[in-house]
C-alpha cells in the first residue's frame, strides 16, 4: 500500500480527471489501512457527489465528521450533500456548523443564500448575499446572485 500522500493525490486526481470510479476504488482501498482518516472520507464524499450519488456522500461525510468535527470543509460538503438531496433544513443547519469554523465564509454564506432563492424567499437570500460579499468583495458569484435577488423582488413588488 502507498503512503498517504501518494493515496491522496492518485485519488484526488482521479477525481479531477473526472475517473471517479477509479477515485472511489483508491479511497475506499486506502480505507482498509487508514481506518480513521477523516480526510481519505472526505475526499471520498467529494467523489460521491460529482457521481450524482449524494447519500452515499452524506454517509461517508458523516464518517468524517465522527472523526473531525472542527474541519468547516467537511461541515460545507455534507451541507451541500444535503441540500442537493433537497433536504434545506438539514443543509442550513450543516451550513451554520460551518460559519462557526470556517476562516473565509463567503462561499458558506453564498451557498446559504442559494438555499432560501431557491425556495423562493428572495430578502433572506439576499441577506447572505449581501454578507457573502462584506466576506469577501471581489466574490463574482455572490454578487450575481445579489443581482438575480434584486431582480425576483423588483419583480414581486
Amino acid at each position: 500500500m502507498k503512503n498517504l500522500n501518494e493515496v491522496l493525490i492518485e485519488g484526488v486526481e482521479a477525481t479531477l480527471d473526472g475517473e471517479y470510479e477509479k477515485a472511489v476504488t483508491v479511497f475506499t482501498e486506502a480505507l482498509k489501512v487508514y481506518k480513521d482518516n477523516h480526510v481519505i472520507y472526505y475526499n471520498l464524499g467529494i467523489v460521491f457527489i460529482n457521481m450524482g450519488k449524494y447519500a452515499e456522500a452524506s454517509e461517508v461525510l458523516e464518517k468524517a465528521l465522527a472523526l473531525n468535527n472542527e474541519d468547516p470543509d467537511i461541515w460545507t460538503e455534507a451541507a451541500y450533500a444535503w441540500q442537493l438531496m433537497e433536504n434545506r433544513e438539514k443543509a442550513v443547519l450543516y451550513y451554520s456548523k460551518a460559519l462557526e469554523k470556517a476562516e473565509d465564509k463567503s462561499v458558506i454564506l453564498n451557498n446559504i443564500g442559494t438555499i432560501y432563492f431557491s425556495d423562493g424567499n428572495y430578502s433572506e437570500a439576499k441577506k447572505y448575499f449581501l454578507n457573502a460579499l462584506e466576506e469577501n468583495t471581489d466574490y463574482t458569484e455572490a454578487r450575481q446572485n445579489l443581482a438575480l435577488a434584486n431582480t425576483f423582488l423588483d419583480i414581486i413588488r
